[in-house]
């Protein structure tokens, strides 16, 4: 567990620089003028762009885990710690200076439909690390294969 938490922490690190770096990018490309994806839809760049580093991150993140580790469940592991870093230093730290929104009172579907969500994206981050974590775990076998076994003939 050590190893996922060390690798997602330092991917998720990574990938909160680089969505930092995107972002740079999309306000540059609006330039003085609004942000509305319909008046500007070359803004979809660096937003994909942001969803496109972070999945990859969950999977890098899986692979360095189950390489050093060999077990897959650490590499899924380490892929919910990129998210949940990403997040944190996202809610610490965003730059864009955004109006303040009189925020929607707060009811039980709104609760329900949060945490429904919430659930859904660390599934999507746990997969991503297991998909990372395939090809980890094969070369963690091939690292540590004794010298007597027989590779698998392709």
């Amino acid at each position: 567990m050590l190893a996922g938490l060390k690798w997602g922490a330092i991917v998720g690190v990574a990938v909160y620089v680089v969505s930092l770096a995107l972002d740079v990018l999309a306000r540059a490309l609006t330039g003085n003028g609004s942000g509305a994806l319909n008046e500007h839809p070359v803004l979809l760049i660096p937003v994909c762009g942001v969803i496109f580093a972070l999945l990859f991150a969950c999977s890098a993140a899986g692979f360095y885990t189950t390489r050093e580790t060999g077990a897959v469940g650490h590499g899924v592991f380490a892929g919910v710690v990129v998210y949940a870093v990403q997040y944190v230093l996202s809610k610490i730290y965003t730059p864009v200076a955004q109006a303040a929104a009189k925020p929607a009172p707060v009811t039980g579907a709104g609760i329900i439909v949060a945490v429904i969500a919430g659930l859904l994206v660390v599934s999507i981050a746990a997969c991503m690390g297991w998909l990372g974590a395939r090809p980890g775990a094969q070369q963690y076998a091939r690292r540590h294969a004794t010298p007597d076994e027989a590779p698998p003939s392709e």
